[in-house]
């Protein structure tokens, strides 16, 4: 993420659009994705809310990361590509291995699958952070940026305002979510299993 001739406030205003629309499309992606599978509605992740931070976490880091990244380099799609997959991969790996070790609990399971890595990854999720790496550094957050900065001229005050309360609110209610789902995480059928 270019931010370094932004406002700091339009750089946080594009962190949180970014991280609270990408945790939404996660958590919206799992069900459907379930639902196709199983033919039920399941919220799959550790929060009660309807968000899965890990995909919010994600794009935020990657965006952060690809914000370093050398010119030059951003105008390798394949190179981008690569990077975005491996950044994601590595970063659902370790989160993985975290709720194993220290929840004993499992929320995804990609034995069987193409590559698959101790179940933690695999090959097909791989790919999919590729593309959506790409697709974030392409067309997401440049909107995402374009939003802010419309948002921060002096004759839209009363949208920058909405959004601010729209986004302080968003982030009350994770907040809440966050210290519920730690204390009681959301786990049973279709959603997680115990590992040793």
């Amino acid at each position: 993420m270019n931010t370094q001739q932004k406002h700091p406030k339009q750089q946080l205003d594009t962190v949180l659009l970014l991280f609270f629309m990408i945790s939404v499309s996660g958590y919206l992606w799992e069900i459907l994705l379930y639902f196709c599978m199983s033919g039920t509605f399941t919220n799959r992740g550790f929060f009660h809310g309807p968000w899965l931070p890990v995909y919010g976490f994600g794009a935020v880091l990657l965006a952060a990361m690809l914000g370093k990244v050398p010119v030059r380099l951003k105008h390798k799609p394949l190179a981008l590509f690569f990077l975005s997959a491996l950044i994601c991969t590595v970063t659902e790996y370790l989160l993985g291995t975290y709720l194993e070790m220290r929840r004993h609990m499992r929320y995804w399971d990609y034995s069987g699958w193409p590559l698959s890595i101790h179940g933690r990854v695999c090959l097909i999720s791989f790919l999919f952070f590729g593309l959506g790496g790409l697709f974030l550094d392409r067309f997401l957050l440049p909107a995402l940026s374009r939003i802010s900065e419309h948002l921060s001229a002096p004759k839209h005050m009363r949208g920058r305002k909405l959004l601010h309360a729209v986004l302080g609110a968003l982030c009350l209610l994770f907040t809440f979510d966050l210290i519920y789902s730690y204390m009681h995480p959301n786990i049973g059928n279709n959603i997680s299993f115990r590992v040793r």
